[in-house]
C-alpha cells in the first residue's frame, strides 16, 4: 500500500472524513481570529513581498490522495468583503507570511473583489494550509464568512486536523475525570497515593 493510501486508511480508521470529488466549507473570520501580515497579490509566481496590513485570516488544512490540478476557491457574499487566498506547503508560520507559499490570489474575476481562486499543481504526502483572509478594514458587521470549495484533481480531499490549545472546560474535563478515578480508589490505596506525593 502506498504512503498516501495508509494515510487514508488511518484517517478512515480514525473517523476523520475522507472526501471524494470537491470538498466544500465555510470559512469564519471573526474580532477574535488572530492575524497575520498579509502577501501581496504576484500573479500566478509565488509572493514576494508582505503588505504590512495586520489581517484576521482563517485556516484549513489537507491533503490530496492523487497529484494533480487542483482549483481552491472562496466566494465571499457579494458585496460584502474582500477576501483573499493564500495556499502554503508543508507548513504555515504566521510570523513568517512568505515562507512555503507558492500562490496567493486577491480578486479572481475582474470587478468582483468578493471572489478569490488558486489553481495549482498538488501532490501526496504534503500537508496544504489554504489561509483565508481579507485584503484589508472589515466592515461590521462579524462575523465574516466565505464559502470554500477545493475542485476534485483527481484525487480525494483529506482533512487535516490542526493540533491546538485545548480550551478550560477541556482541563477542567479530564481534570474532574481524574478525580473521579481516585476517589474511585479504595481508601487504603488513596491514603498511599497521597503519602508518596508527599516530599
Amino acid at each position: 500500500m502506498t504512503a498516501s493510501g495508509q494515510l487514508v486508511l488511518l484517517l478512515v480508521l480514525a473517523g476523520i472524513p475522507v472526501t471524494a470529488g470537491n470538498f466544500s466549507y465555510t470559512a469564519v473570520l471573526s474580532a477574535a481570529s488572530p492575524t497575520f501580515d498579509r502577501p501581496n497579490d504576484n500573479g500566478f509566481t509565488a509572493p514576494t513581498s508582505l503588505s504590512g496590513v495586520f489581517s484576521p485570516y482563517s485556516i484549513f488544512a489537507f491533503q490530496v490522495s492523487a497529484n494533480g490540478s487542483y482549483s481552491m476557491q472562496s466566494d465571499a457574499p457579494a458585496n460584502t468583503w474582500n477576501n483573499f487566498l493564500v495556499l502554503y506547503a508543508n507548513s504555515f508560520n504566521q510570523a513568517a507570511p512568505l515562507n512555503n507559499a507558492p500562490r496567493v490570489n486577491d480578486n479572481f474575476s475582474g470587478g468582483n473583489y468578493w471572489n478569490s481562486r488558486i489553481d495549482a499543481n498538488l501532490v501526496t504526502g504534503i500537508t496544504y494550509f489554504l489561509v483565508t483572509t481579507s485584503v484589508g478594514f472589515l466592515p461590521p458587521p462579524a462575523p465574516w464568512t466565505a464559502s470554500n470549495q477545493i475542485q476534485n484533481g483527481g484525487g480525494s480531499i483529506i482533512p487535516v486536523p490542526i493540533a491546538g490549545v485545548p480550551e478550560p472546560s477541556t482541563y477542567l474535563l479530564v481534570g474532574s475525570a481524574l478525580l473521579l478515578l481516585i476517589l474511585r480508589l479504595p481508601i487504603s490505596s488513596r491514603t498511599a497515593l497521597f503519602w508518596k506525593r508527599l516530599p
